[in-house]
């Protein structure tokens, strides 16, 4: 892996709603969030929305040279086609990735029916890499490693983001597993969808007490909560996130839409704790 010139590293959440209401209604946004650094970004899960998002965040998605794809549910890949056409140059300009998991390639029948968004003429101007649970890939910037998800689409996957000098894992979507919490180990940051607050349990996805388990579990000493619904949005997401870090004892806020978290220092200060410390 390359050296990493991680001093102007940034990670933005160009949005941190999550459901089908709270996307309709953009209650918060769900452009996804992206890794941003001097010479690339990293666009995940960029939601309806994603490219306005990036221009009123300062965001030139010409340099965005990766798109990571979690799953196929729309609030997570509706800007996709528009983030695709900006990031190449209308198809003019060869060279990125798009790293998506293999109901956004292909399609696939699991809790509900998912259509493929893979178009066909990205091939041109694009490398595709189709994910699983489970893989390693190496590229010159960072590698990755796909975690397992449980959630409606059936091959939906989490991921960590191996840079030189952090390490950020994000859940994607997916419901409670000690398993799956186990599999981040060794993040020093995690960015942890949880839909519903207090003990409201939804299938497929996370509320705040399981929240709590997974962090436990993970034993990830910081995290980002982010992908709320409505459910959460009424109670506050801040109350939520002040209830996880008691209950665990770790540094957890819950973002806010257009949230920038300059990484140098939360690299050169360790963690989150100092980072928001006032």
């Amino acid at each position: 892996m390359a050296n990493l010139n991680y001093s102007d590293m940034e990670l933005i959440f160009l949005g941190t709603g999550g459901g089908r209401v709270v996307a309709c209604s953009q209650k918060r946004a769900t452009g996804g969030f992206v890794i941003k650094e001097e010479n690339f970004q990293i666009h995940v899960d960029p939601g309806p929305g994603a490219l306005i998002r990036c221009i009123q965040n300062h965001i030139d998605v010409s340099k965005t040279k990766y798109l990571f794809l979690s799953h196929a549910h729309f609030e997570h890949v509706a800007g996709t086609w528009e983030i695709v056409e900006a990031m190449s140059g209308g198809g003019l300009r060869k060279g990125g990735s798009i790293l998506m998991n293999k109901s956004c390639a292909f399609g696939a029948r699991g809790e509900e029916i998912f259509s493929p968004i893979l178009q066909e003429y990205w091939k041109n101007f694009l490398e595709i890499k189709v994910l699983e649970a489970g893989e390693e890939i190496d590229f010159p910037e960072f590698s990755i490693k796909t975690c397992r998800a449980i959630h409606e689409d059936p091959y939906a996957v989490g991921a960590i983001f191996k840079f030189k000098s952090i390490t950020i894992g994000y859940t994607g979507d997916t419901m409670f597993s000690k398993e799956i919490a186990e599999s981040y180990r060794g993040c020093d940051l995690l960015i942890l969808n949880v839909l519903r607050p207090n003990n409201f349990k939804l299938k497929m996805h996370m509320c705040t007490i399981e929240a709590i388990e997974f962090l436990k579990y993970s034993e990830v000493k910081n995290a980002i909560l982010q992908h709320f619904g409505m459910k959460m949005l009424r109670v506050g997401p801040e109350r939520e996130a002040l209830f996880i870090k008691q209950a665990t004892g770790k540094n957890v806020i819950a973002a806010t839409d257009n949230l920038r978290v300059d990484l140098r220092k939360f690299i050169m200060q360790e963690g989150l704790g100092k980072y928001y410390e006032k």
